[in-house]
Formats: structure tokens, C-alpha cells, sequence
């Protein structure tokens, strides 16, 4: 519970809006294309990589284990699949030629378009990624580095289908050579090798296995090694950026130089707790993992023990005991004894009530351990309990956040540019929504892709702005709406309209304000003669505000009592909205003539106040 709290917490922060991160140009003729490539990118994070949908695994294994490793590299896939093309066909008539008397076949000038079936390969992916790398198969060198910027190298296990280890044997890199050689060396993997315990172990839990013994799909396990190599001589070494890629059996599929543009490792980092000299954090259930297995074991025995409360125990003497078979527990049963002090219930003492104390005793540890605050998900809980809870508790939702940030989300955002530089090959076209959620076509092409950018994610900064600007905006409408009625008497107004589209825009930070106050001059009055020929016909009309509820609630009632089944039906319905709209303006009516409490009237209210001071 704690745990998804803290996921759903991160994740609002992180995406509080549309817009959560800028790209700022570093030189001035950096600037032309700069909002393309922001528009690009954009749509490259919603509809292609679908970077809400990944982030709930990155940050749930942040948040439970105290670290969690994510990967940027580039993604293209192919797919064959059967489409339809449309072609032209020049239509031809057969003519009779003149001098041979032969029939021949001679254009008429028209061309017909046709549909035919036809194999076509599609790129299903060619984007950046944001991969969540499991931390199991995730290490560091050396393990006493205070980030990943300052590591030797990374290591990563994971498992490949065989026949795709196969295929990068026969793809080229950038250099012109195999990507993967020694491919015909590659076996399938049988699980026991070193690398495989980790995925055994958590499997076995929920009784699944490795995918090994799946012959129809093998399944080999890769090492991947990221980082610093020696690619010259002990004497003259020249050390680079380089990616080794080997079977966990052994075999050799690559060395060679960082593929990359920027030369990086591909992988950042983000961390719940920062110590010097330690890269491996810990999580929110690390610190409290041996209480919750305390409060196991001690269950395991309290259910124990009331079970055992609930079957006594006979104790009997043999020597007066006629037959020991008749001892039974059953409804009339006749025990054949020759004393009846021969068999005694001795039922075991219920210890089950300290069990139940030690354990809640525990939880209430560890419910005020900081961090780990019974905070309601759900049910009837202000929003203001539930903050100051989190205030009461400490919850760095907020730290954590821009933490995130500046570790991921930022340099990510640089990753995914400088990607795109080095494999966008093709010009790109795609929609975008603009001002007032209106949709227009947008361009990129790999010439636009040449300037200096830096990249900011700004999540937590606009989800604290929001929470900032709401209470502004909430502030200001309790202080201006006592002085409405004086700015009425000097003929100004307030827009009440404009007042609430800003709360509900910038303070709420949500799309549609256009919606709410839909204007009554579209809302047309139909004469009810004219009401009753469609709905004479089953057809449903909508009442107007300007409409004469009460006549028209007489003219539809012959209609509603007499037309057909359709006709009755929608005139009913008709109806009902009329005689809605006739209640609400009772009610607005009733209101208006209540009293103000204590009987002070409104100029009385406002007697003595004066507005504020320049």
C-alpha cells in the first residue's frame, strides 16, 4: 500500500501536466528549430516510446529496492504483413487494325485505380527507448562509486531469443562488420549457469520457471558489459568506451567502441538515498524487512496456537479403559469406561491474544518508521489530513521527485536528442495540439537535428507552481467576493467566468475551460407545434433555456397520450426535461427570497468596509 502510494505520488509529479520538460538552445542559430524538435520529442515520449506506461515499473522498483537502472538506446523493429495498395491501370479496348486486320489492343486514355493484395515490411518501432532494467541482473563496477557517471563499467544479464542472436549475426554495425560474430557458436541455454539464480529464485515463488525448456523458442543468456577498455597495449594503452557481448557459456559475440554519438553508457540511475562511497541504496522495505518477517513467524505460531485452543486433548488410563475405539468425538457417542475418571479433556491454554498484541505492537513500528505512514489510499479523507499526514511523517515525495530529475529524466532527455542525431534518418511527420486543443500537422527532418540544445524536465517545479497558483487564486476569490456588490454599485463587473477558467486552467492545471459555460445563445427556442412534427416521429429534441416550460408542457400532452410507441417515448423524455427545468427555476425563485441570517440586510453587511488601497 505504502509502495503504490508512493508510485502514484511520483508519477503526478513527474507528469503534472502536458508540458513537462523545455529545451533551452545554447547558441543563438540553435534557436529556428528548436520548437520542432520539443514538438518532436513530445510526440516521440507520448505515442511511441509511452513513456506513463514504463514508468510505473521504473519507479515502483526505485521505490522498493531503493534503486532502479533505466536504458536509452535505439529501437527499430520490422514486421512483414499482407496490405492493400492501390494501383493504376491504363485502360485499353481491343481495335481491329486497319492494315492487318488483326485485333490489337490500344489505350483509351483513362486509367483505373485498383486494390490488390500485396507483402509489404513495416516498421512497427524506430524510437528511442526508456528500458527499466531489472536490478537483479544489473551491476556496477565498482560498487563504492557515488553515481553511475563515476563507474568503471556496468553489467547487465538478459535473455534473448536464440534465432535473434542468430539474425544481429547477419545485420552490419556502423563500421560495415557483423554486429554479433561467433553466432554459429551460439546455444541455447539449459539454466545452469552462474547468472541464472536470480531469475530462478524469484520465478519459483509464484511456481513459473525460465523459458529454457521451451525448444520451440531457445532462449540464450547474454552478458553485456559496458564501460572502460583497453582497446591498444599494456605498454600503450588506450583506453575507450566500449560494449563487450558474450553467452553466459562463454562464447564471444562482440567487442568494440561505444557505438554511441555521445559515448556514454546507456543506462542511468536513480537512487531513494545517497551515501558516500555506496552506489546501492536501499529501498522502503529494506530497512523494515526484519520486522515484517518477525510478524510472519509470529502469526504462523498465533494461528497455531488458536488452532490447537480448539481441539482438546483426552487424557485416559488404558487399565479402565474397556475398548480405546469407542474414544471418539462424534454426536452419541458411548465410551466404554470402568470408572468415568478414566478419560480427562484437558484443552491447551489460548496464547493466541499475545501473539495478536506483539504483532499490532510491531505495526504500529512500523507505521511510524518516517516514510512509511498508514496514509489512506481511499475513503472519506480530506485532502488536508491527508497532507498533514504526510507533513507529520516526512514523506519526501517532492525531494525525491527532483531527485529523479536531475538524474533520469534530464540526461534522458539529452540520450533520446543525440539518438535521434545518429538513426532518425528520414523525415518525420506528425500531429501535434496546440493552443485550444487544436490539431495540426508538424515536420522534422534529420537536417534540423544539428544545434545545441540543453534539456530540463520540469515536472515536480510545475506540479509545485500548480499547488502554489491554486492556493493563490482560491486566496483572491475569498478576499475580492465581499466587494462585488460595492464594485456593482460603481458600475464595474467581475468576471465571474474568466475568474474560474483561470483556477480551473492554471490552478488545476486541466484542459476543456472552453466547455464549462457553454453560452445560451446557441440554445435556440422551438415553437412546441413545430416540437411535436419530430416528435411525431420518434425523434428526441432537446429543450431550450428561452422556453415557455409550462406551454409547451400542455401542447406535448396529447402527443405523449395518444401518438405511437416511438413517438410516446420520446415525447416523455421531451417532457421530463421540462419539467426538470421548471423545478430548478422554483428553486432559484424559493432562494432568492430566504433572509440573511440575523436579518442584516446586504447594505448593512457592507457598512464599514472599504475596498482596498492602491
Amino acid at each position: 500500500k505504502n509502495v503504490e502510494f508512493y508510485v502514484s505520488r511520483l508519477k503526478k509529479a513527474l507528469f503534472p501536466t502536458d508540458d513537462v520538460f523545455v529545451i533551452e538552445p545554447v547558441t543563438p542559430d540553435a534557436e529556428e528549430f528548436a520548437a520542432p524538435i520539443q514538438e518532436h520529442m513530445k510526440w516521440q515520449i507520448e505515442k511511441k516510446i509511452k513513456l506513463q506506461t514504463k514508468i510505473s515499473r521504473f519507479l515502483r522498483q526505485l521505490v522498493m529496492f531503493g534503486w532502479s537502472p533505466v536504458k536509452c538506446v535505439w529501437d527499430r523493429k520490422t514486421q512483414k504483413a499482407v496490405g492493400l495498395t492501390r494501383i493504376e491501370k491504363v485502360v485499353k479496348t481491343r481495335v481491329r487494325d486497319e492494315i492487318t486486320g488483326k485485333m490489337r489492343l490500344v489505350p483509351t486514355g483513362e486509367v483505373r485505380h485498383e486494390l490488390i493484395e500485396e507483402e509489404k515490411e513495416l516498421v512497427t518501432h524506430n524510437e528511442p527507448t526508456f528500458d527499466p532494467v531489472d536490478v537483479f541482473n544489473f551491476y556496477v563496477y565498482p560498487p563504492t562509486a557515488n553515481s553511475i557517471d563515476e563507474v568503471f563499467g556496468v553489467f547487465e544479464v538478459f535473455h534473448l531469443p536464440l534465432a535473434e542472436v542468430q539474425q544481429k549475426g547477419q545485420e552490419l554495425s556502423e563500421t560495415g562488420s557483423p554486429l554479433y560474430a561467433n553466432t554459429e557458436n551460439a546455444t541455447s541455454d539449459d539454466g545452469n549457469d552462474v547468472w541464472s539464480w536470480t531469475g530462478d529464485a524469484r520465478l519459483s515463488v509464484d511456481g513459473h520457471q525460465q523459458p529454457f525448456e521451451n525448444k520451440e523458442m531457445e532462449y540464450v543468456t547474454l552478458v553485456e558489459y559496458w564501460g572502460l577498455l583497453n582497446f591498444g597495449t599494456a605498454e600503450k594503452p588506450e583506453w575507450e568506451q566500449g560494449v563487450v557481448t558474450m553467452t553466459a557459456k562463454g562464447t564471444m559475440l562482440q567487442i568494440r567502441k561505444n557505438p554511441f554519438y555521445d559515448k556514454q553508457i546507456p543506462y542511468l540511475c536513480a537512487r531513494m538515498t545517497d551515501l558516500q562511497n555506496e552506489f546501492y541504496a536501499d529501498g522502503l522495505i529494506a530497512p523494515l524487512a526484519s520486522m515484517q518477517y518477525y510478524i510472519n513467524d509470529t502469526l504462523a505460531q498465533t494461528f497455531d496456537s488458536l488452532s490447537y485452543s480448539l481441539n482438546p486433548i483426552v487424557k485416559y488410563d488404558p487399565g479402565r479403559v474397556v475398548n480405546v475405539n469407542s474414544i471418539a468425538f462424534a454426536p452419541g457417542a458411548m465410551w466404554a469406561l470402568t470408572d468415568p475418571s478414566a478419560a480427562v479433556f484437558e484443552t491447551p491454554a489460548d496464547l493466541s491474544q499475545s501473539g495478536f498484541n506483539a504483532v499490532d505492537r510491531v505495526k504500529q513500528i512500523i507505521e511510524g518508521y518516517p516514510g512509511v505512514a498508514n496514509i489512506p489510499m481511499t475513503g472519506r479523507k480530506a485532502a488536508t489530513h491527508i497532507t498533514a499526514i504526510q507533513q507529520e511523517y516526512s514523506l519526501p515525495i517532492m525531494d525525491l521527485a527532483e531527485a529523479i530529475e536531475s538524474t533520469v529524466m534530464s540526461p534522458w532527455l539529452g540520450r533520446v536528442y543525440s539518438r535521434n542525431q545518429q538513426y532518425l534518418e528520414e523525415e518525420e511527420v506528425f500531429m501535434v495540439t496546440g493552443k485550444k486543443g487544436v490539431k495540426y500537422w508538424q515536420k522534422l527532418s534529420p537536417e534540423m537535428l544539428i544545434g545545441d540544445y540543453n534539456f530540463y524536465w520540469r515536472g515536480s517545479n510545475a506540479s509545485t507552481n500548480i499547488h502554489v497558483r491554486a492556493r493563490q487564486l482560491m486566496e483572491f476569490g475569498n478576499v475580492v467576493l465581499p466587494f462585488i456588490p460595492m464594485l456593482q454599485q460603481q458600475g464595474k463587473s467581475f468576471d465571474a467566468e474568466y475568474f474560474l477558467k483561470r483556477i480551473y486552467t492554471e490552478g488545476l492545471a486541466m484542459d476543456g475551460a472552453d466547455k464549462l459555460f457553454p453560452s445560451n445563445e446557441n440554445d435556440r427556442s422551438i415553437d412546441p407545434q413545430t416540437e411535436n412534427l419530430l416528435l411525431s416521429v420518434g425523434k428526441y429534441i432537446p429543450t431550450a433555456f428561452g422556453d415557455n416550460h409550462e406551454e409547451h408542457m400542455q401542447v406535448h400532452e396529447e402527443l405523449a397520450a395518444k401518438g405511437d410507441e416511438y413517438s410516446r417515448k420520446a415525447t416523455m423524455r421531451h417532457m421530463e426535461e421540462h419539467q426538470m427545468r421548471i423545478d430548478q427555476q422554483q428553486l432559484q425563485a424559493a432562494s432568492a427570497q430566504i433572509p440573511e441570517p440575523g436579518g442584516e440586510s446586504e447594505e448593512q453587511a457592507l457598512e464599514g468596509i472599504q475596498p482596498p488601497g492602491p
